[in-house]
């Protein structure tokens, strides 16, 4: 069985609901997670759920040290685009693994590994959105070519620096990659709603 990790970061101050997204990964016992945060350790634990406590000072300090840029982070949600280099940032913590990849709070997991079998795990990167990368769960292969694919992205350094946001992970990141070793699939898609004035 190909070893899985995925990647938390979060940073702020967890969502009531975090527990309960715990529980969704003690139903993938043969996937890792990885909790990288400022906030204190959450009270539900399991085997697979590992956490480590980074503040934001010792974040930066990483970022900027592995990626060699002057990273700053004001606003959490900047860390969206730096999921794309997510695999040189922490690439100690995926010593081992087949895979990477990162996963969102806000999502609660079923079977993982009822849809990941050994035919997609032969693809360097598995979306579960079919028109953009899905930002809340997206698999890398483990090697040096996807670990660094982020350094194809135009302007990639300027824009990781920036505060600015530039939706990395959605929106620039599938163009680096090879379409030919991707696999994207709708999956589940949030209903369409039509708010009445």
């Amino acid at each position: 069985m190909k070893k899985i990790i995925l990647l938390v970061v979060y940073y702020g101050k967890w969502p009531d609901w975090i527990n309960l997204f715990i529980e969704t990964c003690k139903w993938n016992p043969t996937i890792d997670w990885l909790l990288i945060s400022d906030c204190a350790e959450p009270e539900n634990k399991c085997k697979n759920v590992k956490y480590i406590h980074i503040p934001a000072e010792e974040l930066n300090k990483l970022v900027s040290s592995k990626l060699g840029i002057n990273f700053k982070l004001k606003d959490p949600y900047k860390l969206c685009d730096l999921k794309t280099a997510y695999g040189t940032i922490f690439e100690d913590f995926i010593v081992g693994y087949d895979y990477f990849g990162w996963a969102e709070t806000d999502v609660f997991y079923g079977n993982i590994r009822k849809f990941l079998t050994d035919d997609l795990l032969k693809y360097d990167s598995i979306s579960i959105g079919k028109l953009f990368l899905s930002n809340f769960f997206l698999l890398l292969r483990n090697s040096v070519e996807m670990r660094s694919s982020y350094l194809k992205i135009e302007g990639w350094k300027e824009k990781m620096a920036s505060e600015a946001y530039f939706i990395l992970e959605d929106l620039e990141f599938i163009k680096v990659l090879n379409k030919e070793r991707i696999y994207m699939k709708e999956f589940f898609t949030t209903p369409s709603c039509t708010i009445a004035p």
